[in-house]
């Protein structure tokens, strides 16, 4: 299990961004200015979806590897998908799916199984829409309103060829293969068991630093004070039917033993686990 935990990214670190208004261009349109470390920050009239953006900048990387996050797909998404895994632009696939997809769009969800395999598949309690793009050199994250289907309405895209974003959504990507079943005939008190359980990541521009904790009134710095915060907190949750509710739930969040977060309860723990639990409980 990976912890919760953040990304920082130092201003500056990449070129200055594109920012590609598109109202009725096609994909390729936005992001032809993409450069090897840039981001292009877009809008769109809803012209073209999310597979048509990734097909794009397959175009620039040639094959890659893709792993898409989405709420719901179409047919001709799904088939467009297909074929780039046919025509080898995609090297592998893996696809995240929220759990009401199946009583949604049955034929759809059914369509996606033949198309991909259930072990590409994963269903979970999801809405981002998250792509990354990894080959040739790149690494590209793709954050966006626009799920795997076309809808005239405004929408938004941010593209950033980084190993550090892409490993952080990375991360949770692989965390969702490792603990759900594949394919799409899961049952939901399994895919809701996991959700309470896996790690959950935090804004990687906005990390929570010990100066941070302790402005928000986090005793970070003070082991035996920290304890007593983690103990009444985690109480709370418990009372509030919020998680993590026990040493136990709070010790799978932050991927250690129970035996670890006990000892930090007593005033114990290293500094990072400290910082770890404070921004599981935060």
């Amino acid at each position: 299990m990976i912890a919760q935990g953040s990304l920082s990214l130092a201003p500056g670190a990449s070129p200055a961004p594109r920012l590609a208004m598109i109202p009725r261009g096609p994909a390729w349109q936005a992001v032809a200015g993409l450069q090897r470390g840039g981001r292009v920050i877009g809008l769109t009239k809803g012209q073209f979806s999310m597979l048509d953006l990734l097909a794009a900048l397959l175009e620039q990387t040639g094959p890659a590897s893709v792993s898409i996050s989405t709420w719901t797909m179409g047919i001709r998404d799904t088939e467009g998908a297909a074929l780039l895994l046919d025509q080898g632009r995609m090297t592998s696939l893996r696809l995240y799916v929220d759990r009401s997809f199946p009583g949604r769009q049955p034929a759809y969800c059914a369509a996606v199984q033949r198309a991909f395999g259930a072990a590409a598949i994963r269903m979970t309690r999801i809405h981002a829409k998250i792509a990354t793009i990894v080959g040739g050199g790149w690494s590209i994250a793709v954050r966006s309103s626009m799920n795997l289907n076309r809808n005239p309405r405004f929408e938004q895209f941010d593209i950033d060829d980084d190993a550090r974003i892409v490993g952080f959504f990375a991360a949770q990507f692989d965390e969702m293969s490792q603990e759900i079943p594949p394919g799409t005939a899961v049952a939901d008190a399994t895919i809701d068991a996991v959700y309470e359980r896996i790690g959950r990541g935090v804004n990687p521009f906005d990390a929570l630093d010990d100066t941070a904790l302790l402005a928000r009134g986090i005793p970070i710095d003070r082991p035996r004070d920290f304890g007593t915060w983690a103990r009444a907190r985690t109480l709370a949750n418990r009372r509030d039917g919020r998680s993590p509710a026990t040493p136990q739930g709070l010790a799978s969040a932050v991927g250690v033993r129970t035996a670890d977060v006990v000892a930090v309860f007593g005033g114990g723990g290293t500094p990072t686990l400290r910082q770890d639990i404070a921004l599981a409980l935060a």
